[in-house]
């Protein structure tokens, strides 16, 4: 728990606008307690490449659970902190629409560095 090290930002909108004015909420869970952290996120039409199920660190338990057997023991330790989950509200472009076709997102670097092929889907964003 006192491990205050961000590894990772993902950018996630907490509401997405389509060209005719719709709104999509997205919600976002994250609780941690010594041993273990759990993030729950909804983020229907958009996936998301979450970096520790993608390097072997974490494991995405709703749609690809680990091996039964499998030993939470062996993931390594992080802090509650390890993915800071960057908020953010979006317009998609004329054309565009939450239809699992969007580039997904993705930790790129900085607090505020989006994939540009999620930038290039965007009319509005705040960054």
């Amino acid at each position: 728990m006192a491990i205050p090290d961000t590894r990772y930002a993902i950018p996630i909108p907490n509401v997405v606008t389509d060209a005719s004015g719709n709104q999509t909420h997205f919600h976002l869970l994250h609780l941690a307690t010594d041993g273990v952290g759990f993030t729950l996120v909804s983020h229907p039409g958009w996936s998301i490449d979450h970096p520790l199920v993608s390097d072997g660190t974490g494991w995405e338990l709703l749609h690809t659970p680990p091996s039964s057997g499998a030993d939470l023991s062996l993931l390594p330790a992080y802090g509650p902190r390890v993915i800071s989950w960057q908020v953010f509200g979006a317009t998609l472009k004329q054309g565009r629409a939450l239809d699992n076709s969007l580039p997904p997102l993705r930790a790129t670097g900085g607090l505020f560095d989006p994939d540009p092929g999620v930038l290039s889907v965007l009319e509005d964003y705040p960054f």
